[in-house]
């Protein structure tokens, strides 16, 4: 089973709607494989984080 987990922060800063966002895919980095057409396969990705912030003007 591959566990991903994230996280939203809404706030306002100067004025402005501010979305902060967070989150890991892989968090237990397991190793497995994709599908991707009936006859090819491929390694799924590792542990991956990334974070993001959206502001509203």
């Amino acid at each position: 089973m591959i566990v991903n987990i994230g996280a939203n922060y809404l706030t306002r800063i100067g004025g402005h709607d501010v979305t902060l966002r967070a989150a890991i895919g892989n968090i237990t980095n397991r190793r497995y494989w994709m599908f991707q057409y009936s006859d090819y396969i491929a390694p799924g990705d590792p542990r991956m984080v990334s974070v993001n912030a959206k502001i509203d003007f």
